[in-house]
């Protein structure tokens, strides 16, 4: 098999974590592998800065992004091919997500 990279993505806007949910997705990954669907898994949490609280940490998931660090990366990026794309849809997107200066 080709190394093909399986990336679970918990997207949190305020509810909590439910129980054993950090547990659950981390076995996700190593279930895909054992059956040959992938050479890798990894997990994620999305969330805003403010979910995380003081924690420096990922709350067990693989990696954090927060939905700061999204809006950074756009606002740097806009008006280029990637930023301009992303503030598009966000603009078009249902008026309950997370909207951002200037639409």
């Amino acid at each position: 098999m080709t190394d093909v990279l399986i990336v679970l993505i918990e997207n949190k806007v305020d509810a909590n974590l439910q129980h054993r949910q950090t547990e659950r997705y981390r076995q996700k990954p190593a279930h895909y592998v054992g059956r040959g669907l992938c050479s890798a898994g990894k997990t994620v949490l999305v969330a805003p800065d403010i979910y995380f609280g003081s924690v420096d940490g990922t709350l067990g998931f693989n990696s954090r992004v927060t939905y700061e660090s999204i809006l950074e990366w756009v606002l740097e990026a806009e008006g280029t091919g990637p930023g301009k794309e992303l503030r598009s849809r966000c603009s078009q997107a249902p008026s309950r997500g997370v909207h951002l200066a200037g639409s």
